[in-house]
């Protein structure tokens, strides 16, 4: 399912002017793509160039971990 819980997701909620949606969902469609996708593809080529340490990599892994803690407790609920 697309809103499955998964651990190494992080969702983000975000906030644009109404041109620019208009902008990303006139792009989507010419790229055949949900404008969701479109905004992470977009997002994506841009950060392509920002390098990640390995400090920054073992962070991530406890992030993930943490993120797997939460929704496995939720789960036992």
């Amino acid at each position: 399912m697309s809103n499955q819980e998964n651990g190494r997701i992080k969702q983000l909620k975000l906030r644009m002017p109404m041109e620019l949606y208009w902008q990303l969902k006139k792009d989507a469609k010419a790229h055949n793509e949900p404008p969701a996708t479109r905004a992470r593809h977009i997002l994506c080529d841009a950060l392509m160039a920002i390098p990640l340490t390995k400090a920054d990599y073992t962070a991530i892994a406890k992030a993930i971990e943490l993120n797997w803690q939460t929704i496995r407790k939720g789960a036992n609920d």
